[in-house]
C-alpha cells in the first residue's frame, strides 16, 4: 500500500507520506454504496489499522455530494432477509472498525450525506462540513443513526442541539 493508489468498486485509497486518504469515487451514483463496499472498506480499513507508520485516516468524496448510502440496486439484489442481514451487518463491521481505529479518521463531507452515507461520515472521530444541511439523519429529542442498524446509540440531545449539529457548518466530534 506505500506510496500507491488502490482503486476499489466504490472509493480509491491512496497513501501520502503518513497519510491515509479513502476518496469516495461514484460521483455519477452519488457515492451510494454497493453489494461489495463494506468488504473492501472493511479490508482498507484493517490494512490500515496495522499499519503504523500511518498517523491520521481522512476519508473523503469526489463530487457535491458525500453520499447518498446503499445504491438502490445494491438494495434490489438484498431480495431476501438473510441477503439484507448480510449486508446491514458487513456494513456495520466496516463502521465498527472505523469507530476503533487506532488512528483518528477525519471526514472531509464535501457534500451531503443520507442513510448510510450520513452514518458512514458521523462515525469518523471528527467530521468537517463545507456546507450547511447536508446531514439527513436528525430526529426530534435524539440525534439518531437508524439507517443500517449499527453500531452507535441514539445520542440523547434536545431538538435545537440535533438541528444545530444536523444545520450547521463547521467540525465537530462525529461520534
Amino acid at each position: 500500500m506505500k506510496g500507491r493508489t488502490k482503486q476499489y468498486e466504490v472509493f480509491k485509497f491512496e497513501r501520502e507520506d503518513k497519510i491515509a486518504f479513502i476518496t469516495l469515487n461514484r460521483p455519477e451514483t452519488l457515492n451510494a454504496f454497493t453489494w461489495k463496499f463494506p468488504e473492501e472498506l472493511y479490508r482498507v480499513l484493517a490494512e490500515i489499522a496495522e499499519d503504523r507508520e500511518l498517523k491520521v485516516v481522512v476519508l473523503k468524496a469526489e463530487g457535491n455530494v458525500f453520499s447518498a448510502g446503499a445504491d438502490l440496486n445494491t438494495m434490489k439484489m438484498a431480495d431476501t432477509p438473510y441477503k439484507v442481514k448480510t449486508f446491514m451487518g458487513n456494513l456495520n463491521s466496516a463502521i465498527k472498525k472505523m469507530i476503533d481505529m487506532p488512528q483518528p479518521v477525519v471526514c472531509a463531507m464535501n457534500g451531503a450525506g443520507a442513510g448510510g452515507g450520513a452514518n458512514l461520515a458521523l462515525s469518523a472521530r471528527f467530521c468537517h462540513r463545507f456546507r450547511a444541511r447536508q446531514v439527513q439523519q436528525c430526529f426530534h429529542k435524539s440525534w439518531h443513526h437508524s439507517g443500517y442498524g449499527g453500531p452507535l446509540e441514539s445520542l440523547p440531545v434536545g431538538r435545537s442541539d440535533a438541528c444545530e449539529r444536523n444545520c450547521d457548518e463547521g467540525t465537530y466530534p462525529g461520534r
